[in-house]
């Protein structure tokens, strides 16, 4: 069923219109002559984007985020995230986007390009999983405390890198750090990071959700394999704080200050988390809900 819409930013005088379009995250079959030209329509909006000066680079594509109405016309709505670059495009403030939507470089915190908009386009079919994305969202439910080891028993994980990493990122989830690393362990050491980057990601909605007492152990375990991953030592160091747990905060958030080395509200938390430590002064609902 169409709904009305409210459009963040549409094109034409960058005015707030209404449409009446469903987003493509709406279940609904598309034939290939209408996927293809839901694609074009979605090309031609990043080519605009692209084309302005300053360029904009949107960084949050996903089904969620477009609105397709009756003529396949594309709508992208949602620009909370994106950057509006003048001369070359620099690296985020912070890593941002949806975890399974988001190019490598915004992962590892490289230099955004042209090109990292049009990563989902490339990589996410309109309604195809991969095979390992496929177990991970049969058994995901099942990621709990009671049900995971019976559930794993009787679901084996794909063995790729991949579903390695969706199933450290099940145990994870059900608090068995203890069986996820060892899941992790059974991938040659230069494939273990990759592995993590699946677990970073399926975790990071967690954290920012504030659940300090569950995200603090998977972002110890991604750090494990991707010691260098800024934002799981913030999230780490920063659930370590609000537990308690000072001594490990404090090696976090240190690290996390010496890799990141700008001076915007995440490094101001993280000095603020280190002061406070300091003068043994514990955390409060601020440093506790979306860090």
């Amino acid at each position: 069923m169409n709904f009305c819409v409210a459009i963040d930013f549409l094109f034409s005088g960058n005015t707030l219109e209404s449409k009446n379009a469903p987003s493509l995250a709406t279940k609904k079959s598309f034939t290939s002559q209408e996927i293809q030209q839901i694609t074009v329509s979605v090309l031609e909006v990043l080519a605009y984007l692209q084309h302005l000066v300053p360029t904009i680079i949107h960084r949050d594509i996903k089904p969620e985020n477009i609105l397709i109405d009756e003529n396949n016309q594309a709508y992208l709505i949602d620009f909370g995230l994106a950057r509006v670059n003048s001369q070359d495009l620099a690296m985020s403030s912070v890593v941002a986007g949806t975890p399974g939507f988001m190019p490598p470089e915004e992962l590892f915190n490289r230099p955004l390009t042209k090109a990292s908009d049009l990563y989902v386009i490339k990589n996410k079919p309109v309604k195809n999983l991969t095979d390992e994305q496929r177990w991970f969202a049969d058994i995901k439910s099942r990621c709990n405390s009671v049900e995971v080891i019976t559930t794993m028993r009787n679901l084996p994980y794909p063995q790729t890198t991949k579903g390695i990493g969706y199933a450290a990122s099940c145990y994870a989830l059900a608090g068995r750090i203890d069986l996820a690393d060892r899941v992790i362990l059974e991938l040659p050491d230069n494939q273990q990071v990759y592995a993590a980057e699946v677990v970073f990601n399926i975790g990071h909605p967690v954290a920012d959700a504030g659940d300090d007492r569950s995200a603090g152990p998977i972002m110890d375990l991604v750090l494990r394999y991707w010691p260098q991953n800024y934002m799981a030592l913030y999230h780490a160091g920063m659930s370590a704080y609000v537990l308690d747990e000072y001594p490990k905060a404090q090696t976090h958030l240190e690290r996390f200050l010496r890799i990141y080395r700008r001076q915007d509200s995440w490094a101001k938390k993280a000095q603020s988390a280190l002061d406070r430590m300091e003068q043994n002064i514990p955390a409060d609902a601020s440093f506790s809900i979306h860090h």
